[in-house]
């Protein structure tokens, strides 16, 4: 009967264990779902950000109009504006290619997140079993 009693504390402290890290591998996955939809969210905005440059460059080609007589400093100004916002519109897709890379690691980490937490709940759930009802 002793024995039995030892061997269901063993099993007891392994399903503790089982559960605390159980409990880590969960909150992990959490914070990363938070992340990847925060990143998301900065993606999308930085999409749209990029859609509005890409408008208002659009309309700024339409302004100009060589027929008309246009003075060479307002010709230098659009010059350097329509530089700036390609500049810019370079630079933003350079940082959604990062986030885009970003994403897909933290999409990687969390599944791979994902797998231990499920091994670590049919771990438990095993770990129960083997307790029987005297466990619960």
């Amino acid at each position: 009967m002793q024995d039995r009693y030892v061997t269901i504390e063993e099993t007891k402290e392994r399903f503790s264990a089982s559960d605390t890290a159980y409990q880590k591998t969960k909150r992990t996955r959490e914070e990363k779902e938070a992340l990847i939809n925060k990143t998301e969210k900065e993606l999308l905005f930085l999409e749209a950000r990029l859609k509005t440059i890409y408008e208002r460059l659009e309309t700024l080609e339409t302004k100009i109009d060589f027929t008309e007589e246009t003075s060479s400093l307002e010709i230098e100004h659009l010059g350097e504006e329509k530089e700036r916002g390609e500049k810019e519109k370079i630079d933003r897709e350079s940082s959604m290619a990062a986030l885009k890379t970003d994403l897909s690691n933290i999409k990687k980490d969390y599944e791979a997140a994902r797998a231990r937490w499920h091994e670590t709940t049919i771990s438990i759930e095993r770990k129960r079993n083997a307790l029987g009802p005297s466990g619960r």
